[in-house]
């Protein structure tokens, strides 16, 4: 787990130092992958963004972006101030036909709760109630690799694992009232659970048009070892308008290997949208 937390670090600096050196790669657009990491990459599924010097990327609900240089990306989910997360993306290689990116992303989580409540028996009248905090963190390192094989057609296939840690503190109270008398009692609570999170997926972009592009994105997530999955698969036709970005498509969830969710789910498929602002720097 040092390990973990020390690469995650290596990653992050060397990431903010190569900021300030002149490095530019190719950054002409690839059939699709800009836009195509930009959106299907870039908060809606697996986050690994793309976007040129001084692009910025703005969602209300999701992940927003901006482009440090053409090989360094940070993001956040916004509101920030809520669940304090940033994400680093470096794309360490960048010749046609073939980039690579290395990211590294951390979420601190602190949420104050309150609850009651309470149940009426036959001459007993019981009650229970905490007050505490949810908090937790997560850390996660990721890698894509993108293909840019046609004019029209792109590729992009991505790995990464998360730590997840997550816990309540807080004080239980409960208490009693009946025939024989009533009681209270109070109680802390220290509850925790950390695991591994898994994953992978796979994205293929068509272009259609300079601002039409067709992308099919699959995701994979393993829990407990590996030993369960989870995944979902969207379909979208993203489209953009000036600063304006819209997708609108088809998704569905799927556990294999008994795919349980697909056969018994009454709606296996659904509708899925986007809309967000990609904003560019006025040209000289």
């Amino acid at each position: 787990m040092r390990l973990f937390y020390q690469c995650t670090l290596i990653l992050l600096l060397t990431a903010l130092h190569s900021a300030g050196k002149a490095s530019t790669p190719d950054s002409s657009k690839i059939a699709g992958i800009v836009e195509c990491k930009t959106a299907t990459f870039g908060g809606e599924e697996n986050s690994s963004f793309y976007l040129p010097k001084k692009h910025f990327v703005f969602r209300l609900f999701g992940r927003s972006a901006y482009g440090i240089n053409n090989r360094l990306v940070v993001s956040s989910c916004l509101p920030a101030f809520l669940t304090p997360n940033l994400q680093v993306n470096y794309w360490y290689y960048s010749q046609k036909p073939l980039y690579c990116n290395i990211s590294g992303g951390s979420v601190v989580l602190l949420v104050p709760i309150a609850f009651v409540t309470g149940i009426a028996l036959p001459g007993l009248l019981i009650g229970a109630g905490t007050v505490g905090v949810i908090h937790g963190t997560a850390f996660t390192v990721k890698h894509t690799l993108a293909v840019d094989i046609t004019k029209r057609w792109a590729v992009a296939l991505t790995a990464g694992i998360s730590t997840i840690h997550l816990a309540y503190t807080g004080e239980g109270v409960f208490s009693g009232v009946g025939a024989n008398g009533a009681g209270l009692g109070f109680m802390p609570l220290a509850l925790k659970k950390k695991w591994y999170l898994y994953s992978g997926s796979t994205s293929v972009s068509y272009l259609l048009k300079p601002n039409r592009v067709l992308v099919w994105n699959t995701v994979l997530n393993g829990f407990e070892g590996g030993h369960r999955q989870l995944g979902w698969s969207t379909f979208k036709l993203l489209n953009s308008y000036k600063s304006l970005r819209y997708s609108i498509g088809l998704y569905s969830f799927f556990d294999p290997p008994s795919f349980a969710i697909l056969t018994h789910s009454k709606l296996p498929v659904g509708l899925i949208g986007s809309l967000y602002f990609h904003f560019q720097p006025k040209r000289k």
